[in-house]
């Protein structure tokens, strides 16, 4: 039998290979500034945001104000209540579209005239899904109203 002669690396350990090191700056230094570029601070404090400073978000005082000993360092409650608020809102419309989108499929998937909801659905895709919210409350008020009733959608 043969002896297995083994690769010096394996594939993987190629890919995973140290980067050469930058002249003149130590290996410590450049971890740790690695390490902090991945960080974000969703609300900096008023004097790193007037300054342009890099403020790490710690509460009460962040590092760069302790480290230049600012007694004013505060945060805009209403600037981070703003962002928030929109978020929510933003949410919450991207909710309602998504239920408005599963109403019209629901309402497609069940039409007895397949024709009909393909059409539908053509029609949607046209305008760029703009009445999805029109649709939808149509097809659910059509769920609850007896079959014959006139369809305003299509």
């Amino acid at each position: 039998m043969l002896p297995r002669i083994r690769p010096k690396q394996t594939p993987l350990e190629h890919m995973q290979a140290p980067s050469a090191p930058e002249p003149g700056v130590p290996r410590r230094r450049r971890q740790h500034t690695q390490a902090r570029r991945n960080t974000v601070v969703a609300v900096a404090c008023q004097p790193c945001q007037r300054r342009k400073h890099k403020c790490d978000g710690e509460r009460p005082t962040c590092k760069p104000c302790l480290a230049r000993n600012r007694s004013d360092c505060a945060y805009d409650s209403d600037g981070d209540q703003r962002r928030t608020s929109a978020l929510k809102s933003r949410i919450e419309t991207l909710s309602r579209q998504v239920q408005d989108l599963q109403d019209i499929l629901t309402g497609i998937a069940v039409d007895p005239n397949s024709h009909q909801a393909c059409a539908t659905a053509r029609q949607l895709a046209d305008d760029g899904f703009l009445n999805t919210a029109q649709v939808a409350h149509t097809l659910r008020t059509q769920q609850h109203q007896p079959p014959g009733v006139a369809d305003k959608w299509r």
